[in-house]
């Protein structure tokens, strides 16, 4: 639980502009970005983002162990409080997960290039698209979601009706963008 609450402390300690701006589809947004529940994140950069689905998966690995330890006690009142608040915990990290996925990514569907200006990104209305992003997203975008996407696909955790079939069907999309015919760990589990 100490592990827990000190990646729980570091996530409240970071600058305000480390912390991802949730925007919702508008008429703006290209028709061919795919959103997670109709919104997504936006982040300053793709290597924050990385950096917050790398902190988003110990957190959840932490609270499966807390799950774990808890599971040996007896179904207390408290022990069974405790059990739902650490699963809807790891269920919103999973929601923040799939929410940065179209800021990895786009609205590609095909491989791309380096400074490939027809890639439509998420931005915050008002602000332009980051411009790091076109130099980045083509080579790093969809590389950097497959630890993340493939890490929740294995984990033994209850996922929102539908929501492994969307990760997949993004995991799928990744391999299409980047040519890849095999993960290393198999393919994605449905």
């Amino acid at each position: 639980m100490d592990i827990d609450r000190r990646l729980y402390n570091w996530s409240q300690s970071i600058p305000d502009s480390w912390v991802p701006t949730r925007i919702f589809r508008d008429e703006s947004m290209s028709p061919g970005l795919q959103l997670y529940q109709d919104y997504c994140d936006v982040y300053l950069t793709l290597f924050l983002t990385s950096i917050w689905n790398k902190l988003r998966i110990s957190q959840i690995q932490v609270k499966l162990l807390i799950l774990s330890c808890l599971a040996g006690l007896p179904p207390t009142p408290s022990i069974l409080a405790n059990q739902d608040v650490c699963r809807q915990i790891i269920q919103q990290l999973a929601d923040d997960i799939c929410a940065s996925v179209p800021f990895f990514l786009g609205d590609r569907v095909k491989p791309g290039r380096t400074g490939d200006g027809c890639v439509q990104y998420p931005c915050v209305p008002g602000r332009p698209p980051v411009k790091d992003h076109y130099h980045t997203g083509p080579t790093m975008g969809g590389w950097s979601l497959l630890l993340p996407l493939g890490t929740l696909t294995k984990m033994n955790i209850q996922l929102r009706d539908g929501q492994r079939g969307w990760i997949a069907g993004q995991m799928a999309r990744t391999a299409r963008i980047y040519s890849i015919t095999t993960f290393p760990s198999g393919p994605p589990k449905r």
